[in-house]
């Protein structure tokens, strides 16, 4: 539901009251080692709330009880968490092995969903790995599968994965019918982890249709005055990263409150050659200067290192 804070205090919680002492048919009674599991939901979390070193240190924490422990499912569950960590860091080599081997896993345990899950996000890796044709079919398949089982959970997350595949292969239009069904889902079934991702993909394939999305793109200085399509669409466009800000801000999802705001600092900065009074440059700057300065680690990132890029040019420009 994106009630993140609370969602980490329970994990964290659960973790405390673990009981090394318990017997072990005890938790066989869940099926998993609770440890791994709270464990590797915590990583991804911790993730998603601006805490990417401490992610990584959890889902290793996870990855070596699973060797410990045993339990099949723990180890199916936190491989593919590992590979949605993996995913939201943009490790596309570490996503494809990691859920490679959660699909494999579960799908000789017979754990359906698992290795439903595990095609997704593989096929996704695959996507962003040059390897369009076979990832699409794998994510397609896996969800497909997925909605077979009835179970639901994650159904917008698979969405989203697949949205963003066809967005990678220029299939515009294809990406915003699948968001589309990730928003009638998210209606459905109040998912609503990735919210702020749905808002800012959103976005990002608006402008991609009005051709907006690249170094030398921008409203041509000589469009007139009164509004054209285009111009309605990048409106829009906006529109959409400021709901992804707003949403990440009430989610205190501070790593997707940054790649919002990155988004939309971005448009500005490719508006700023048309109208800089609508399109205020040094705005964007303190605008992602807060996002960023509010971070503690994790500089070495994919998104915190183009965040200072992108600073750094905002910083350039009179």
């Amino acid at each position: 539901m994106g009630e993140f804070e609370n969602a980490r205090l329970h994990l964290e919680q659960s973790f405390a009251l673990y009981n090394p002492q318990l017997p072990q048919a005890k938790v066989l009674l869940a099926g998993q080692d609770p440890r791994a599991s709270a464990l590797a939901h915590l990583a991804v979390l911790l993730w998603i709330m601006g805490y990417p070193e401490q992610a990584h240190v959890r889902s290793q924490q996870a990855l070596a009880i699973t060797e410990e422990a045993g339990f099949p499912y723990s180890r199916a569950l936190t491989a593919n968490l590992v590979a949605t960590l993996s995913l939201c860091c943009r490790d596309f080599p570490a996503v494809a092995a990691h859920a490679e081997s959660a699909r494999i896993f579960a799908r000789e345990c017979g754990f359906v969903h698992l290795a439903t899950m595990g095609m997704s996000l593989q096929g996704w890796a695959l996507v962003m790995l040059g390897k369009h044709a076979e990832g699409l079919a794998l994510i397609q398949s896996g969800l497909k599968q997925q909605r077979a089982t009835g179970i639901g959970i994650g159904e917008v997350a698979y969405q989203l994965l697949l949205a963003d595949a066809h967005r990678e292969t220029g299939q515009i239009e294809s990406a915003l019918h699948a968001l589309d069904d990730a928003w009638g889902t998210v209606e459905r079934t109040e998912e609503r982890t990735f919210a702020p991702e749905l808002y800012r993909l959103q976005g990002e394939l608006i402008l991609r249709q009005c051709g907006m999305r690249n170094a030398e793109s921008k409203i041509p200085s000589h469009q007139p005055l009164t509004p054209s399509p285009q111009v309605e669409r990048v409106r829009e466009a906006e529109e959409c990263f400021r709901k992804a800000i707003d949403t990440a801000r009430q989610q205190q999802a501070k790593s997707l409150e940054l790649r919002a705001t990155m988004s939309l600092a971005r448009l500005w900065q490719q508006q700023r050659a048309h109208d800089a009074a609508r399109t205020p440059q040094n705005e964007a700057f303190l605008m992602l200067s807060k996002v960023y300065s509010w971070f503690v680690e994790g500089f070495d990132t994919p998104d915190l290192r183009e965040a200072k890029t992108l600073l750094a040019e905002l910083r350039s420009v009179d």
